[in-house]
């Protein structure tokens, strides 16, 4: 990058000096054709004053120069060869006596023009030009102006001659010496000057791309250096002095960002600062939350165990009557109770119940009516008036909470007068399956949950039995029990895989049905707290009651 930069800013210095010293030497060129032709016509004149002022000595008279071996004619022909000019010498009417280009000829002929009179004897100086066949005259110091074209001009110098004896005009002498070695000499003296300019240019570039080298250098090493004490976290230093330039435009750049990343620093140290406070202070509440979890598991572990304590371990033994249970819970602890009560010989009472809800709140209602239960049921004889007991002790507790409810089912089946007398407190219908005839009868009964209403009447019914009869109580986490395309078990084929086992007993019977619904819901996740009881009527000797409880 800074390679480029010196690159670019050493192409623009150099573009600039010779912008520069082209406009430089366009000027000197201009001078020095002005200065070389001020020069040749001045030294010319120079020549030409000495040459008339002897030649006005020697011509005494014309037949004097007419002479061939006359001393001024002798003088001028030296002259003319020594000069390299052409001399002539003509009388006042403008007849040639003398010219130094007729060589041919002793006596010259013709006549020339005649620029001195006797009245305006002062000499005059000319740049003559023959082009196009005319003669032209230009004032002699303005012949820079035809620089490069000169080999058609001449330098022409007019003078009076004078009588020796008289002193009085006698006639013209004319001087004339070819331009055409001026343009030579001002072709070199360019040329020169062209090497001159072309050699200051090359050192000023050359001075330049030093300096230039220098300037961005010290900057670079500026910049490195703040960059090292920024790697440091120090952000004060700014980079100054660098002018109206690129490396000027970079070094604002580079203050800004430096500016900028020295204030995100700030804020960045400042919000890590905040963020590991946050964090000390996160994982202080992160370890309370897990001393308080590691508190719940302990308290619900613990509920665990009290709920299965107050479900029944060991079920009453009563003769020809068969007892088989089953009881799932999704959590730690669950909302679905029941319990088994032997009233008296050959008595058996028994519930069914579904807490509504989940949760710990379901958990101690279930633990309170099954504690109620097992009081009341000693005090009142019939199902109805130990659902209706049961009911006014929830409502007073609970009736301001309308979402905490119990739906229950009572029966108490007589072994000695084979009959089966049951309420319902809203919960879902047993039914009784009949394997001789293969009759199922819905075991219905009106009645709301418990703890809904107050002083609440609720429906008993009274049903014979026989030897064979199975009476199916059930939880609606049996028949709400979902697969993976969400379609429910449902009451029909509960009552349909009941149907197909008419010979199995009541423990066989409650592993079928059991292994039917996990075979039914596959991978899904259980939902509902599930509860299957099972009282099958035998014969006497067949009296052995069992546990049969997951």
């Amino acid at each position: 990058m800074l390679s480029n930069l010196r690159f670019t800013l050493s192409v623009k210095w150099a573009l600039a000096l010779f912008v520069a010293f082209a406009a430089a030497t366009l000027l000197l060129m201009s001078i020095l054709r002005l200065w070389v032709t001020g020069e040749y016509v001045k030294v010319q004149q120079e020549k030409f004053e000495q040459i008339v002022m002897e030649a006005d000595r020697l011509i005494t008279s014309p037949e004097a120069l007419l002479a061939p071996d006359s001393e001024a004619r002798a003088y001028l022909n030296g002259a003319s060869r020594f000069s390299n000019m052409q001399i002539v010498v003509s009388e006042t009417e403008g007849v040639k006596l003398y010219d130094s280009m007729d060589f041919m000829s002793q006596y010259p002929h013709g006549r020339t023009e005649l620029h001195v009179s006797s009245k305006d004897q002062a000499p005059k100086m000319r740049s003559r030009t023959t082009r196009m066949s005319n003669v032209q005259h230009y004032d002699p110091n303005r012949s820079y102006r035809f620089a490069g074209s000169l080999e058609d001009f001449s330098l022409v110098y007019y003078a009076a001659l004078h009588d020796a004896r008289s002193g009085a005009f006698s006639g013209q002498i004319m001087l004339a010496v070819s331009m055409a070695g001026l343009d030579e000499t001002i072709a070199r003296q360019r040329w020169r000057v062209a090497g001159l300019v072309a050699g200051l240019y090359i050192i000023a570039v050359l001075i330049s791309i030093f300096f230039i080298s220098r300037c961005v250098r010290r900057p670079t090493r500026q910049l490195t250096a703040i960059c090292n004490r920024m790697a440091d976290m120090n952000f004060d230093e700014k980079m100054e002095g660098c002018g109206k330039n690129e490396i000027g435009d970079l070094a604002a750049a580079f203050n800004t960002m430096a500016y900028s990343l020295g204030r995100s620093v700030r804020d960045f140290e400042e919000k890590n600062r905040e963020l590991i406070d946050f964090s000390s202070e996160l994982e202080s509440r992160n370890q309370d939350l897990n001393r308080r979890q590691r508190m719940i598991e302990f308290d619900l572990r613990l509920a665990h165990r009290i709920q299965q304590e107050l479900l029944p371990q060991i079920y009453p033994k009563v003769k020809g009557l068969q007892i088989s249970a089953a009881n799932f819970q999704v959590g730690e602890i669950g909302g679905d109770c029941f319990d088994f009560y032997k009233l008296d010989d050959g008595r058996l009472g028994a519930f069914i119940g579904d807490v509504s809800g989940k949760g710990i709140s379901a958990a101690l209602v279930m633990s309170m009516v099954t504690v109620l239960f097992s009081q009341l049921k000693d005090q009142y004889q019939s199902p109805s008036e130990i659902l209706g007991k049961v009911n006014d002790i929830m409502y007073r507790h609970f009736g301001a909470q309308h979402s905490i409810y119990l739906t229950c089912f009572f029966v108490v089946v007589d072994m000695n007068e084979m009959t089966m007398t049951f309420s319902c407190a809203g919960h879902n219908p047993p039914f009784l399956f009949r394997p001789k005839t293969g009759e199922i009868s819905p075991l219905e009964a009106e009645g709301f949950g418990l703890g809904m209403f107050s002083s609440v009447t609720f429906q008993e019914k009274t049903m014979p039995l026989q030897k064979g009869d199975k009476v199916i109580l059930y939880t609606d986490g049996v028949v709400d029990s979902r697969n993976e395309s969400g379609s429910m078990f449902g009451h029909d084929r509960l009552v349909q895989k009941v149907k197909e086992n008419p010979n199995a007993n009541s423990f066989r019977l409650t592993h079928f049905l059991v292994e039917e619904l996990e075979e039914f819901a596959g991978d899904t996740p259980r939902q509902d707290d599930l509860t299957l009881l099972i009282l099958e009527v035998g014969d006497e000797d067949n009296s052995i009651n069992g546990k049969d409880e997951a």
